[in-house]
């Protein structure tokens, strides 16, 4: 019986994934990959979708120096701004997508288990 770990790391923390098969090589993986990725990409194609981060403004700021103790203190009001909107696109699917690959993997027999 043949085992394999194939690293696959993932972002929480850092706790290292692999996906495991038994009886299963490393291009076995690749192809059972490749296979879910497509299918995956017909039930959910790339859907790109406009994400506006809106402005704000920014406060006004006091700076102040010299002693209060003796009588004299410097204050300067410097004004505020505006931090403008921030517009990007992202794919509204990438979450689903990414889901379906991985549950096409495990009906492939792919499992996905910390590194040990």
């Amino acid at each position: 019986m043949r085992l394999l770990w194939i690293a696959v790391l993932l972002l929480h923390g850092c706790t290292e994934y692999v996906w495991y098969a038994q009886n299963k090589s490393e291009s076995d993986f690749y192809v059972d990959k490749h296979q879910c990725e497509l299918e995956a990409l017909q039930y959910f194609p790339q859907a790109l979708v406009t994400q506006i981060d809106g402005g704000y403004l920014l406060p006004p700021m006091v700076d102040c120096y010299g002693h209060r103790k003796y009588g004299y203190e410097h204050c300067v009001t410097r004004f505020g701004g505006y931090a403008p909107s921030y517009v990007y696109m992202v794919d509204a699917n990438a979450k689903s997508r990414e889901m379906a690959i991985n549950s096409c993997l495990n009906a492939k027999g792919w499992r996905l288990q910390k590194k040990q």
